[in-house]
């Protein structure tokens, strides 16, 4: 009785027959298993390659989960951001405020034709969105500002209305708009509400086209200001350490 194991035994009585030292159909077959492991593999690693750019594309300005209070502004969030960054499941959390706006176009060059739209208004602690997006690593042209009255805009909607770095945009809220309608409605009167001048600082491109096509950013402050928040927002994005493991949740 040979000493090898039986799987070893079996594979070497039909990888070296009686008669040739390597049948053709053996061959074949070895070649051919070869192959198919080597096919997998490389569609394995394509795919995971796939997904993993997919994903960094959709989180560009999004997060792993958002904290908020139903149909409610978030008050304190500053002491709701401390209990949520404490779990260990979590890699960094930062404040927003997202609301529509109608936004126009005020370009340097008086030959280029002015545009309405209107986009989506994002507001950030550009400290903190570090932690939480790539929206401070995809700046394309310009530079990553919101100080003041900076303004940073999608490459989509930047090339669709011939926006760029150093042009400025007029903003007016949807409280702006509802405010003039409510005074004339209950004076008589008009009650003019000018938009406000916003600079272009930068141009982004995340890889995704919904949000290089309708969201604009700026400071957090202005967003509050915008929408009437005071100190509060709208809620919390969170960036977990493993996104496929569900963070455990400590109750106070």
């Amino acid at each position: 009785m040979s000493g090898l194991p039986f799987e070893l035994l079996l594979a070497l009585r039909y990888l070296r027959p009686k008669r040739t030292f390597v049948s053709v159909i053996t061959l074949i077959s070895v070649v051919c298993v070869a192959l198919g492991v080597a096919v997998l593999i490389v569609v394995i690693s394509v795919m995971s390659g796939f997904d993993k750019q997919l994903r960094d594309s959709i989180l560009g300005l999004n997060a792993h989960l958002k904290v908020l209070v139903p149909h409610e502004q978030m008050a304190d969030y500053r002491r709701v951001m401390s209990v949520v960054a404490s779990n260990e499941s979590v890699k960094g959390v930062a404040p927003y405020v997202l609301s529509q706006v109608l936004m126009e176009t005020t370009t340097n060059d008086h030959s280029r034709d002015k545009y309405d739209m209107a986009p989506w208004v994002r507001g950030i602690d550009p400290q903190a969105e570090t932690n939480v997006s790539s929206l401070s690593t995809s700046i394309v042209e310009g530079k990553f500002d919101v100080s003041g009255h900076g303004l940073l805009i999608g490459r989509v909607l930047a090339e669709e209305y011939g926006v760029e770095v150093g042009d400025t945009v007029n903003i007016s809220s949807p409280q702006d708009v509802r405010k003039m309608r409510e005074g004339y409605e209950k004076g008589g009167t008009q009650v003019a509400i000018p938009p406000m001048e916003y600079e272009v600082r930068g141009i982004y491109d995340v890889g995704f086209y919904e949000f290089n096509a309708t969201v604009v950013v700026i400071s957090l402050a202005n967003a509050q200001d915008m929408s009437s928040l005071g100190d509060d927002v709208h809620g919390l994005m969170v960036i977990l350490n493993d996104p496929f493991m569900a963070p455990k949740v400590r109750e106070n």
